[in-house]
């Protein structure tokens, strides 16, 4: 079995076994068209690329490109680990707007994909629409673990909408006490997001659990909400940390004292290590593919 990894998942890469490396060039002709060269014999063999579809548009095409070259060299099944799957938002058909989540299923499968896995799926609506299998594994004993280090005294989970109930309910499940939980109801709108009401009690520590931090718009509203309530302490756990303008900022001073994410994404070197912790993947994804 060959892996072959992208630069930006190379760190991630070298915490698997039992895969031989695949080497590959992604490289340029003068006029700026990508081109690919592959450093493995692949006829016959599984293969598995660990990689990003994510912006800039060069890495959805460059990925594809190396998905369609393993297949023309011959490669037995080809599965595309991508932690973080890009355009799974664009889910749903919405007059005059791209339905991306479709289109990028269509594309694996065009280029010779023949398996997807990924972390935490934004919804169970995008495996529906994609024409080849996608697994989504969960980081729920991810931060269960993470949390079985803090004293859980007086905290609470809280689920920031509708969506994250299960995510949240799972991690519940794994720690050896089990603690209060909320959650919120959420509208989107033209202006932001806006929560219309919360569901259960506080404490004096929220742990609020989430499958994004993007621009922070929805945590924002949400912790904003807490803090008016009395919570004087919060503890973020996502699983995609994308830490997108300058918004999700407002939480520090909201109470929030740490956010935790995992490394489906790459971390800009310019962001505090000391207040937002990385999560390995690793284990899981080891266990998906052996």
């Amino acid at each position: 079995m060959y892996l072959f990894t992208f630069l930006e998942y190379l760190e991630l890469a070298q915490k698997l076994s039992g895969f031989k490396k695949g080497g590959f060039k992604v490289k340029r002709f003068p006029n700026q068209e990508i081109f690919i060269t592959l450093e493995a014999d692949v006829k016959d063999q599984d293969c598995f690329i660990l990689g990003s579809i994510t912006p800039p548009d060069e890495v959805l095409l460059a990925s594809l490109m190396l998905a369609h070259t393993l297949k023309k060299e011959g490669a037995k099944q080809i599965t595309f680990i991508a932690p973080y799957l890009a355009y799974t938002r664009q889910d749903k058909p919405k007059d005059k707007e791209s339905m991306a989540a479709d289109l990028v299923g269509q594309m694996f499968k065009a280029s010779g994909v023949t398996k997807v896995i990924t972390v935490d799926i934004h919804s169970e609506q995008v495996a529906k629409l994609f024409p080849i299998e996608l697994i989504s594994l969960s980081p729920a004993s991810i931060f269960a673990e993470e949390l079985k280090k803090l004293d859980l005294k007086d905290s609470f989970l809280v689920a920031p909408d509708q969506g994250t109930l299960k995510l949240m309910t799972e991690v519940n499940g794994l720690l050896p006490d089990k603690l209060p939980v909320a959650h919120f109801e959420k509208q989107r709108t033209h202006s932001g997001v806006s929560h219309l009401a919360f569901h259960g009690e506080v404490a004096k520590r929220a742990i609020v659990i989430d499958d994004m931090l993007d621009t922070g718009g929805t945590l924002v509203s949400a912790c904003k909400t807490l803090y008016q309530k009395g919570v004087k302490e919060m503890i973020i756990l996502v699983t995609h940390g994308l830490f997108t303008g300058n918004k999700w900022q407002e939480l520090w001073s909201l109470g929030v004292k740490t956010i935790y994410c995992t490394d489906t994404l790459p971390l800009s070197l310019s962001l505090n290590k000391d207040k937002i912790k990385v999560l390995s993947i690793a284990e899981i994804l080891q266990k998906a593919l052996i």
